[in-house]
């Protein structure tokens, strides 16, 4: 029922122009998005290089502080 009204609501205010203009707002906001999400995937592979150089002491550090488990983006790669 909401979504009806907020649809006749602007359907009634925007004419074609806006709700096109809208419509192509909300692709290229989307569109970002799932470029930045797609980018991130090569960063892992940089992030795990990164922690590798680390000396011992400094692993051991950031492992105790949670740090790992912050970046750690595998998860949503599987």
């Amino acid at each position: 029922m909401l979504i009806a009204v907020v649809y006749l609501e602007v359907k009634r205010r925007l004419s074609f122009r806006g709700i096109f203009g809208l419509a192509i707002l909300v692709f290229l906001y989307v569109s970002l998005v799932v470029v930045a999400w797609s980018a991130m995937k090569d960063l892992v592979a940089v992030y795990e290089e990164i922690m590798k150089s680390l000396p011992e002491g400094m692993l051991k550090v950031f492992a105790k502080t949670g740090a790992v488990a912050v970046f750690n983006y595998d998860f949503y790669y599987v």
